[in-house]
């Protein structure tokens, strides 16, 4: 019941449930260069995302963290920029099993191949698998945010201050 609670909060923190998508689905084959394998994904600084998604309307952050780490670490604010951030999940809290229905969100929730999504998790190692797999269902303009919300251990093994959204100073909040 807890994990429930918690999910209809963040529903409605958020704004509801993604609105579906009436454009054509995306084939669900993989896209694949058999010559040269799958281009290598970007990773852009946290700065250089935010300045994206204020001056590119087709620029989104999607954030690919689990619910409990959007309820108890916090989640980025792009109020300033006019957009709210893409919750889906890579890996489904409490399980932490993969998130089958990965790509069918990132459509369900709007975003087509011609959006630039910038994927973001906690120190950018789920964010870039999750980039991957976009890449290989056609998306072709898919960045990493480098170090993520929360970054590397500092030397006291805390995250938050050495890199990342948040050591970066840009706007986040928490319930």
């Amino acid at each position: 019941h807890g994990a429930s609670r918690l999910i209809l909060a963040l529903v409605e923190r958020f704004g509801g449930l993604p609105k579906p998508v009436l454009a054509r689905k995306l084939d669900p084959t993989p896209i694949r260069n058999k010559s040269r394998g799958i281009a290598m994904i970007d990773d852009v600084a946290p700065r250089q995302v935010w300045e994206a998604l204020m001056s590119n309307p087709d620029a989104f952050l999607c954030d690919v963290r689990t619910v409990a780490e959007w309820q108890f670490v916090g989640v980025p604010d792009l109020s300033q920029t006019g957009k709210r951030p893409v919750m889906i999940e890579w890996q489904i809290f409490p399980s932490m099993q993969p998130n089958q229905d990965f790509i069918t969100a990132l459509q369900a929730a709007g975003l087509t191949p011609a959006h630039h999504v910038y994927f973001v998790c906690r120190s950018g190692g789920r964010s870039m698998a999750a980039a991957r797999l976009a890449r290989e269902y056609g998306f072709h303009h898919v960045y990493n945010v480098k170090d993520g919300f929360e970054g590397p251990h500092d030397q006291r093994g805390r995250r938050g201050h050495v890199a990342g959204w948040k050591h970066d100073g840009l706007p986040w909040s928490q319930n």
